[in-house]
């Protein structure tokens, strides 16, 4: 059955009005976080040979960086989140008690980029750019892409065992790999505007190649962080004034 232009027309008006209220009703909220980051790859991290979540975390490894977020909420429960962030990250050999990593002694430094988006869901309704404040915890999941810039040094020079490293490290300083961060936290929102968060942050990515360094499992990182966020609340969200003459 073929469609009219005219129905068409009707159907194509009626989706952009629906887009436009959808739109209209729905909070911006914008904000900046401060990250203390961990980065478990193929240097340092615990006993065992792969990366084994907290067994791997060396507390010396210990980075800092921020993220910039902005939101759209939807509903009092749901929201859209987009992020980019810059960290430091940093790994060496020293701090694990393997005893192949120790005598293979290389390090890891550098600076990591990520952009991603994806849900974030609200435990408790909040009730945004109203002036009633409230708590409640969130968690998140999304997708993205994560960019390493990444130097390898050996700490103490041996070029024998450097050479037999070579056919591991990346012919690249500069990598690119997905990454899937699931994240949990608790915010606090005071007055109509501002909101006040702490979060913690799991990233998995596909791929071994964001430290440099290709051997083992696919890389991962973690970071725990504190934000603060301002609401944006448009004239359909704000309560109606009169003019004063």
């Amino acid at each position: 059955m073929i469609i009219s232009t005219k129905r068409w027309a009707y159907f194509i008006s009626g989706a952009l009005l629906i887009m436009t209220s959808f739109t209209l009703q729905a909070q911006h909220e914008v904000g900046v976080k401060l990250h203390t980051l961990n980065f478990m790859g193929d240097f340092g991290g615990g006993g065992g040979m792969g990366t084994v979540f907290l067994k791997d975390v060396n507390v010396q490894a210990t980075t800092m960086g921020f993220s910039f977020e902005h939101k759209r909420h939807f509903t009092k429960v749901l929201s859209w989140k987009s992020s980019i962030g810059a960290f430091s990250i940093h790994s060496n050999d020293q701090y694990t008690r393997n005893p192949f990593r120790r005598e293979r002694d290389l390090s890891m430094k550098g600076s990591l980029m990520e952009l991603t988006t994806g849900l974030e869901v609200d435990i408790f309704p909040m009730s945004y750019c109203v002036k009633r404040s409230s708590v409640t915890p969130y968690f998140g999941i999304s997708v993205g892409a994560a960019v390493s810039n990444i130097d390898i040094l050996q700490n103490m020079y041996n070029a024998e065992k450097l050479e037999l490293e070579q056919e591991y490290l990346t012919e690249r300083t500069r990598q690119v790999a997905p990454v899937f961060p699931i994240y949990l936290g608790i915010k606090a929102k005071v007055g109509p505007n501002w909101v006040f968060s702490s979060e913690l942050n799991y990233r998995q990515t596909i791929g071994d190649n964001l430290d440099g360094y290709v051997r083992q499992q696919d890389d991962t990182y973690f970071s725990a962080s504190v934000g603060v966020a301002y609401n944006i609340c448009g004239p359909s969200l704000s309560p109606i004034r009169c003019p004063r003459f």
